[in-house]
């Protein structure tokens, strides 16, 4: 069990209690599309943590995400 791993799981965790705290306070139609949003921080975390390669191709997926994300939420 690395420390990356361990801090990954605590991570995890509390995402999901901020998420059932989340649903309890707004809709589901607008909580639900916002969980698309973890693959921006995974990918930015991804790359500066661990040095994981952040090609154009990520980004531009992650801005058509993004923008999924604001236009549902609208």
């Amino acid at each position: 069990m690395d420390w990356h791993t361990l801090v990954g799981l605590g991570l995890y965790g509390a995402a999901s209690v901020g998420y059932l705290i989340a649903i309890r306070g707004i809709p589901l139609s607008v909580a639900f599309p916002s969980i698309s949003l973890s693959y921006v921080v995974v990918m930015i975390i991804g790359g500066i943590v661990f040095g994981e390669a952040v090609t154009v191709a990520k980004i531009a997926g992650v801005m058509l995400i993004g923008v999924g994300v604001w236009v549902l939420n609208r």
